[in-house]
């Protein structure tokens, strides 16, 4: 009996690790939050507060202020159990034995899906260097991490009807976590793709118009050109009022190329003309396999009474899902 048991457990394991099943826990801690662990002498120090500024920096346009991540701080002696399955640490570790500082990553050590940061470092005054010299990777790191989150959510979870109805109409979509339904706003150029939670209005919309030339992906025609879109399908119940992208904060474009896909990314407020709603936005602007149309994928948020932060990161998280269909 006890041959069979092992037996049927051996093979569960391997089936488990064949297929791509993690074994580890679940991770815990609240989303957008970053467990910094350090020596106690450490703990009140520059190091500590170096790296609590820099995780701490305001979040990327919102319509008020949010840091780009909570900030928990906890001793050597106290990291336990309880703590190891936290999904974003920072773990820093100082002492004579390295010659050099050094930044190492680590993913799914004590559960999935999670990220480590370890930096070591010889003294407190090369963490701080190296942490000052990292800062962008850093927080590059553990946004990637958010994002992958939601990701492997929508491709567990997936809303395969809206991810149909957007690709029959682009040629390719967005997968869609559960939830995410397509509105009545749509036609052969344009989809309106919505979830509402309790607190906030989780938006996804997808159009596309002619492309010209490299004019097209200019920060100026970027918004003029899709404001007009937002005029003629986002209107408010308002008479004479529609959904725009704002420009008292100039939106901030990027290039970045992700999943072989070059895409514009837009980052601003948006509002609505005429009315009283408004809030943040993400946008997506890529060509088409024939290049022959501009195809934007734009993440927006409403949540008039919460913190938006959390809510703008996993709807943004959804635009780098784009797949086409290789039919």
């Amino acid at each position: 009996m006890k041959k069979l048991f092992f037996i049927i457990i051996t093979a569960l394991f391997l089936s488990a690790c064949n297929s791509g099943v993690s074994l580890l826990p679940g991770v815990s801690g609240s989303a957008g939050e970053v467990l910094l662990v350090v020596g106690n002498e450490y703990l009140d120090g520059p190091l500590v507060t170096c790296l609590h500024e820099v995780l701490s920096k305001e979040y990327f346009i919102l319509p008020q202020s949010e840091p780009m991540f909570d900030v928990r701080k906890i001793g050597w002696p106290v990291y336990s159990k309880i703590f190891e399955s936290h999904r974003n640490q920072i773990k820093i570790y100082i002492s004579t034995e390295y010659e050099e500082a050094k930044l190492i990553v680590h993913n799914d050590e004590y559960a999935s899906p999670q990220i480590i940061i370890n930096i070591a470092a010889p003294n407190e005054e090369s963490a701080i260097a190296l942490v000052e010299e990292k800062q962008e990777t850093i927080i590059e790191l553990l946004e990637q991490a958010e994002r992958n989150r939601t990701l492997a959510n929508a491709t567990k979870y997936p809303e395969t009807t809206t991810y149909a109805e957007v690709k029959n109409l682009f040629g390719g979509s967005l997968t869609f976590p559960s939830g995410f339904r397509t509105t009545n706003i749509k036609n052969e150029n344009f989809v309106w793709v919505v979830q509402n939670i309790r607190k906030a209005m989780l938006g996804i919309l997808v159009f596309s118009y002619p492309y010209v030339d490299g004019e097209n992906f200019e920060l100026e025609q970027l918004i003029s050109t899709q404001n007009k879109i937002l005029q003629a399908n986002m209107p408010s119940s308002a008479e004479g009022s529609y959904m725009q992208i704002g420009t008292v904060i100039e939106p901030k474009l990027r290039f970045l190329r992700y999943n072989d896909i070059l895409f514009g990314e837009m980052r601003g407020l948006w509002n609505v003309e005429n009315g009283f709603m408004g809030g943040s936005f993400v946008s997506h602007s890529f060509l088409d396999k024939e290049e022959k149309n501009v195809i934007v994928t734009m993440a927006f948020v409403y949540a008039p009474n919460s913190a938006k932060r959390n809510y703008l990161r996993q709807a943004e998280a959804i635009l780098f899902s784009w797949e086409w269909d290789e039919k």
